[in-house]
């Protein structure tokens, strides 16, 4: 069991099934029992994730003071999380709307309200990066202030910079220039997979890549092997009911078995598996399996 620090965001999402993408317009549709809303956010999809699959967890976040921090409040309580470090700072909330068809295409519409411009006192937290393993710092305002901190004690920084083009990205290039081991989606790349992650490993210091690549697999970049490597999807495990939250969860294991010292391509075959578990489940916190659940299908 690995003690994990994990800074970023915690919101409530609504979920709605459609039939396809592109949408129809029309003035209403009865969608019975295809929407679905739930405490998720970055943030709490790991957390959530990797407490399942036993590692000590402190989740470092803002809410709002309103009904939707209480809602977050009793779902964190009941799954044995604290609320220690997440602070009502924010005027609201954050809030998203996902929808989603059969085929696993998504829209996600993100309400961040206040989040990335308010600041997180650094000091609250320092405790906890004083013992922990290692730091998920997820790409969020806030988070940034945690990048040093975690630097300086020789934390291995896990961080996710989900879609972006541009290896020169400013937004991004904190999080790129402090992660040990970063994560992306190849959605929107100006090149091939290995390309880029080829580009990013001769900008950046990082040890280890992984580029997700939905239904079409994973590519992964080993510094000390020197090597880019792609994996195939994970198929035949469960039925896909709703990929959103398909890359924390295999952010979650990966950094889950990584800090067990194992080898990155096995850590990415298991991290495979989770998320193709995680994936039958509807809604971006659902569907994680304990590491002995796992081990089944491994």
């Amino acid at each position: 069991m690995s003690k994990i620090a994990i800074a970023g965001l915690i919101n409530i999402e609504s979920t709605l099934k459609i039939d396809a993408f592109p949408i129809k317009y029309e003035p209403i549709t009865y969608a019975d029992f295809k929407i679905k809303t739930a405490v998720s956010g970055v943030a709490y999809n790991i957390t959530k994730a990797l407490h399942t699959l036993g590692d000590e967890v402190n989740l470092i976040s803002m809410t709002g003071d309103d009904k939707e921090a209480k809602q977050i409040e009793t779902e964190l309580l009941n799954e044995g999380l604290s609320m220690q470090y997440i602070l009502p700072a924010l005027k609201e909330t954050p809030q998203s709307v996902i929808l989603y068809d059969s085929e696993g295409k998504r829209r996600i519409y993100c309400d961040l309200k206040d989040i990335q411009t308010c600041s997180y006192n650094t000091n609250i937290a320092n405790d906890i990066f004083e013992t922990c393993d290692a730091a998920v710092l997820c790409n969020i305002n806030f988070a940034r202030g945690f990048l040093g901190i975690a630097k300086k004690l020789h934390i291995p920084i896990v961080t996710d910079v989900h879609v972006f083009s541009d290896p020169q990205d400013a937004y991004n290039h904190d999080f790129l220039n402090a992660a040990d081991v970063l994560f992306l989606s190849d959605e929107g790349l100006p090149c091939t997979p290995k390309q880029f992650l080829h580009t990013l490993s001769e900008i950046y210091p990082m040890n280890v890549i992984v580029l997700g690549c939905g239904a079409k697999g994973a590519v992964l970049y080993d510094r000390k092997k020197g090597r880019i490597r792609s994996f195939s999807a994970a198929t035949n495990i469960a039925p896909v009911v709703n990929t959103v939250g398909a890359g924390d969860a295999l952010l979650s294991a990966f950094t889950h078995f990584y800090l067990q010292g194992i080898d990155p391509a096995e850590c990415l075959r298991k991290a495979q598996i989770f998320a193709a578990i995680k994936i039958s489940a509807n809604g971006a916190a659902q569907g994680f399996v304990s590491e002995q659940e796992l081990s089944r299908y491994v």
